[in-house]
């Protein structure tokens, strides 16, 4: 048996009545070769140099000045400091460099904590943790420079109330700074992504999902060069083309001149010229023309119209701006482009003797002079449009409910109710009258 004090082997309990350590206080001694663990004999060897540290710290009475909690990882080093005042001053290395923290707030059990075990060091020395395994120590400074180093590595120590002190002080500084390391890091992490979204995208007025925020984002710098070529470029809007899409339904090419004389053109090869009377026609794609949208647009939702307007000068520079709904952020210059598109392309449905307004169903739209499709066996009519009929089972279960309530009551069901007759016999089968065929025997 082992004095936590003196370092001396004692024989039995009775040593503590007598010894007074050399810190001046009566210990308890321990029964080391009883503990289970694999440190025992280095713990051993160990004790007499702590015993020594120990009482070297208690003969000190300068204050507590500074507790440093080092945890040591294959990956990384961390380095807590905490002072007088509190704070916590936090340093983490690792491989691309060091992070150092700007003073954050301690937990407020920290620094009461840390007096606690500085007046009240374990009784025992921790041993070296194996090689590969993270090595965790605090230390304890006075004003005077003495210092005391407890390691808490787990598995290298025997626990007592004052080990216990120490492993819940560094749990609570070493959590606390990991997760001010981890909200800086997401900080970063999310100043890098915010420097990296082009200036258009910052300040949106409406909130867009990222998948069209990163398509915007890939396609901004040729939208860029495009867009600058054009408003460097002097000449006067010679035409305006616009297209519309319907999948499997209809495709429409529109072109307007300067001169307001129009050619509309449908998937199918039809072909209509026409002269538009809409003046505002032509002042729309000029201010269009003069103030093009900041932002390019992305993919087209699926099953969405594509709408696109082509700008042409006369000197043969093209922007092309598409207006699909869901693909571009609505701002009042790309809008001005989406109401061009619909004036050019109904004033082209028109020409070529469709309704301008665009068909609303059921079905699809009926286009002159072409046979509709009918739909494919097995649908109603009107397919996908029109509600199927009803299907002849539909009420079945009301008409067999009510055959149920008309039927009379039956005494195998229902005790109360009377008997039910027996149905009639069946008539005897018909002899053989005159006339009729003799029988076989």
């Amino acid at each position: 048996m082992w004095c936590s004090r003196c370092g001396e082997e004692v024989p039995d309990r009775s040593h503590v009545a007598t010894c007074r350590g050399a810190g001046g206080a009566a210990s308890e001694p321990l029964d080391l070769p009883g503990v289970v663990t694999d440190c025992r004999e280095e713990i051993r060897a160990a004790l007499p140099a702590w015993t020594a540290s120990v009482a070297s710290w208690r003969a000190s009475t300068s204050p507590l000045t500074e507790v440093r909690i080092d945890t040591v990882n294959p990956f990384d080093r961390l380095c807590i400091h905490l002072g007088q005042d509190r704070r916590l001053r936090v340093e983490l290395q690792r491989d691309e460099g060091v992070l150092s923290l700007d003073p954050v707030p301690a937990p407020e059990d920290a620094w009461p904590q840390a007096e606690r075990l500085a007046a009240a060091p374990p009784p025992l020395p921790a041993a070296t943790p194996p090689p590969g395994f993270p090595d965790r120590s605090l230390t304890l400074r006075r004003a005077d420079g003495a210092e005391l180093q407890i390691g808490v590595t787990g598995g290298t120590f025997v626990r007592s109330p004052e080990h216990t002190v120490a492993v819940e002080l560094v749990e609570m500084i070493d959590g606390h700074a990991r997760g001010t390391v981890a909200d800086l890091e997401r900080d970063q992490e999310r100043r890098k992504r915010e420097a990296a979204v082009p200036e258009e995208l910052r300040d949106l007025p409406h909130p867009i999902h990222d998948g069209l925020r990163q398509q915007l984002s890939m396609a901004l710098p040729a939208w860029r060069t495009a867009k600058e070529a054009w408003l460097a470029s002097r000449s006067p809007l010679a035409s305006v083309t616009a297209e519309h899409s319907t999948y499997q339904v209809e495709t429409l090419t529109v072109t307007v001149d300067a001169m307001l004389r129009l050619v509309a053109v449908d998937g199918d090869g039809r072909s209509a010229r026409a002269d538009v009377e809409d003046e505002a026609l032509w002042a729309l794609a000029q201010r269009v023309a003069a103030a093009p949208p900041s932002l390019p647009a992305g993919a087209p939702p699926p099953g969405s119209p594509g709408e696109s307007v082509t700008l042409t000068r006369a000197d043969g520079t093209t922007l092309g701006i598409t207006c699909t709904p869901g693909a571009f952020v609505h701002s009042p210059e790309h809008d001005d482009a989406a109401a061009l598109v619909t004036a050019v392309v109904g004033h082209g449905r028109e020409a070529l003797g469709r309704p301008a307004v665009r068909w609303a169903g059921p079905g699809p739209e009926p286009v002159p002079n072409c046979t509709p499709t009918p739909p494919p066996p097995g649908f109603p009519p009107g397919f996908p449009d029109d509600p199927a009929p009803p299907l002849e089972h539909e009420g079945e279960e009301h008409r067999f409910e009510d055959q149920r309530a008309a039927r009379p009551p039956d005494a195998r069901t229902d005790p109360g109710s009377p008997p039910r007759e027996a149905p009639p016999a069946p008539p005897p089968p018909p002899g053989p009258g005159p006339g009729a065929p003799p029988r076989r025997p």
